[in-house]
């Protein structure tokens, strides 16, 4: 997740899923590659984010 992030422009989005225990774990790695959370969706499967470099 950092490696992606850090290697995209500013404003670049992606989207990826994880089970729900990964999820809890991946909201500081994001903050902390200078990413944010523009969107969550859980569903049974797990959880499918949209990220964005800023």
């Amino acid at each position: 997740m950092r490696a992606r992030l850090e290697q995209q422009a500013p404003g670049a989005e992606f989207r990826f899923l994880c089970d729900r225990k990964m999820a809890r774990r991946m909201a500081p790695v994001i903050l902390e590659a200078n990413g944010e959370i523009v969107e969550r969706d859980d569903r049974s499967y797990g959880v499918v984010f949209l990220v964005r470099k800023r």
